[in-house]
C-alpha cells in the first residue's frame, strides 16, 4: 500500500453547500475524506505504516462538545464512529492547532473505498417512512436532525396532501388559505427545491396525532428549542452557529454563521397563510410544537443578516420547514 496521499478534487457536501474542508485523499485502496463543521480546519491526512494519521486545527470549543472520529463504506450511508482511535478526541478539548488523530485500520477494510471524517459531534442518520435518510447530530444532550424533513405521509402510512393553489381554486378545500387539515407544500410548487431545502408544512400537519416525525424522533417543543439555543450562547449568537456558512445557499451577507453547531441550517423561505411564497435565500423558519396560544404555535426563525434567533407565533395556515429532535 502506497505511503503517501494527494489532494485530489473538492467536492459539495451532502447538504448541497461546499464544505470549508472536503477533500479526497487517494491511495490505491482506500480513499480517505474529511468531513467537518466549520470549527475544524486544515485538516490533513497521512498514512504511515497500518495507521491513518489525521491533523487538523480546532478553532472554537463548546461546553461538552465531543470530536468524534468515523468511517463509511458503503458511500455515506452509514458511518460507523471508531472507538479505538487515539490522540484528540473525545469531550471537552481546548481549542488549538495541530491536533492528532491516530488509527491503525481494519485489515477488511483494505480492498474497499472507504472515507473517514473528523466531526464536532456526534453524528449519525435517521430514516422516515418513505425511505428518505437525513443526517443526525448531537448537539449538548438533544439529537437533532440536520436536514429540513421531506416527508409525503404520517408515520401510520397516511398520505399528507399536497396544496399547490392559494385563493383562486373553485373549491375552497384545496385553497392552502382555507386549510385545518395537515398539508405540505413544495416551495413555489417546484420539486427541485426539495433536495435541498426539505418541504413546507402548515401547523396542522404538525399537531396531526398520526405523527409527520420518523419512529423515536418528534417535532420539539419551544422548550427543546430553548435548550438548543441556551447551549449555543443565548438568542444573540446561536442563529449563526446554526446556519450553514458562506453564500451558496444563504444570501449575502450571512450574518454570523459559521455552522459551528454542526445544524445546517439552510434558508427554505415560507409560505403565508394566504398562500404566497417568500424568502427562500433570507430565512429559514422551524416549527415547534407548542401553542403560544388558541390560534397561534411557537417558531423559531433565522435571517440571512442576523446572527440571532427569533422566536413568534405563526397561525395554522403558515408553512414553514421542519426539524426533528430524538425522543
Amino acid at each position: 500500500m502506497a505511503t503517501t496521499f494527494s489532494i485530489a478534487e473538492s467536492i459539495q457536501s451532502p447538504k448541497g453547500g461546499v464544505l470549508k474542508r472536503f477533500f479526497f485523499w487517494y491511495v490505491p485502496t482506500i480513499l480517505v475524506v474529511n468531513l467537518s463543521a466549520q470549527s475544524i480546519t486544515n485538516v490533513l491526512a497521512r498514512q504511515e505504516g497500518v495507521e491513518i494519521v489525521v491533523t487538523y486545527d480546532y478553532t472554537e470549543s463548546l461546553s461538552d462538545e465531543m470530536i468524534t472520529f468515523g468511517y463509511t463504506n458503503d458511500g455515506g450511508k452509514t458511518w460507523r464512529q471508531i472507538i479505538d482511535a487515539t490522540g484528540d478526541i473525545g469531550k471537552n478539548l481546548p481549542a488549538g492547532n495541530g491536533k492528532t488523530i491516530r488509527w491503525t485500520f481494519s485489515p477488511e477494510l483494505a480492498d474497499q473505498t472507504v472515507w473517514f471524517k473528523v466531526s464536532t459531534h456526534e453524528t449519525g442518520t435517521v430514516t422516515d417512512i418513505e425511505g428518505n435518510v437525513y443526517q443526525t447530530i448531537k448537539i449538548g444532550n438533544q439529537w437533532w436532525m440536520a436536514e429540513n424533513l421531506k416527508v409525503t405521509h404520517y408515520r401510520n402510512g397516511n398520505a399528507i396532501p399536497n396544496i399547490t393553489d392559494r385563493l383562486w381554486n373553485v373549491n375552497p378545500d384545496k385553497r392552502w388559505s382555507n386549510l385545518n387539515t395537515g398539508a405540505y407544500c413544495n416551495y413555489a410548487n417546484d420539486v427541485n427545491n426539495v433536495t435541498t431545502y426539505g418541504r413546507l408544512y402548515n401547523w396542522y400537519a404538525i399537531k396531526d396525532n398520526r405523527n409527520i416525525a420518523p419512529t423515536g424522533w418528534h417535532v420539539p417543543t419551544d422548550t427543546e428549542w430553548q435548550i438548543l439555543v441556551d447551549y449555543l450562547g443565548g438568542y444573540a449568537v446561536a442563529g449563526g452557529k446554526m446556519k450553514e456558512a458562506g453564500t451558496t445557499h444563504w444570501n449575502s451577507p450571512n450574518t454570523g454563521a459559521t455552522n459551528a453547531s454542526g445544524f445546517f441550517a439552510l434558508p427554505g423561505g415560507d409560505r403565508y397563510g394566504v398562500g404566497n411564497y417568500s424568502d427562500i435565500g433570507y430565512y429559514a423558519g422551524f416549527w415547534s410544537s407548542t401553542e403560544s396560544n388558541s390560534s397561534h404555535t411557537w417558531s423559531r426563525y433565522l435571517n440571512y443578516s442576523y446572527s440571532d434567533v427569533g422566536r413568534n407565533g405563526y397561525g395554522g395556515q403558515d408553512g414553514f420547514s421542519v426539524r426533528c429532535v430524538g425522543d
